[in-house]
């Protein structure tokens, strides 16, 4: 009888011990990208017709309000079957502006279509297409009033 209570107050222990630091690892908080977005130090507003680079933003505040503008966690990611891939040159042409965030460490860019609610998502040699909701696409075509 000893032998059994004291093998299954051991297995109670082990369940505890391995349930609590299973419990610790999920609680761990891993942050939102959009923090990190709102760290870059400057924006650079590029329009992509032309090359040029419109405008730059280096007002925290301004910053912090273009990536919360973005609603980037009600994006989804985009069947990329739909855009024609054959000419680099100019799929790159249907952008109409391209965001680039820099700080030290990382750049990140996002190009908006013209005429597509998808936004191409550059960040460490990695590229995505989103669909965003149409509000967002509409805000990033409107490069002068960002």
């Amino acid at each position: 009888m000893k032998k059994f209570l004291c093998s299954m107050l051991l297995i109670m222990l082990s369940c505890v011990f391995f349930f609590s630091c299973s419990s610790v690892n999920k609680a761990e908080p891993i942050g939102e990208y959009s923090d990190v977005l709102k760290s870059s130090n400057k924006i650079e507003v590029m329009d992509r017709t032309n090359d040029k680079v419109i405008k730059v933003i280096r007002d925290k505040k301004r910053i912090a309000k273009f990536v919360d503008n973005l609603q980037i966690d009600k994006w989804k990611a985009s069947d990329k079957s739909n855009y024609k891939r054959s000419d680099k040159s100019s799929f790159d042409k249907e952008y109409c502006y391209e965001y680039i965030l820099s700080d030290e460490k990382d750049t990140n860019s996002f190009a908006v279509y013209k005429d597509k609610s998808v936004v191409r998502f550059k960040s460490i040699g990695a590229r995505y297409d989103f669909a965003v909701p149409d509000d967002v696409a509409n805000y990033m075509r409107n490069a002068n009033e960002i």
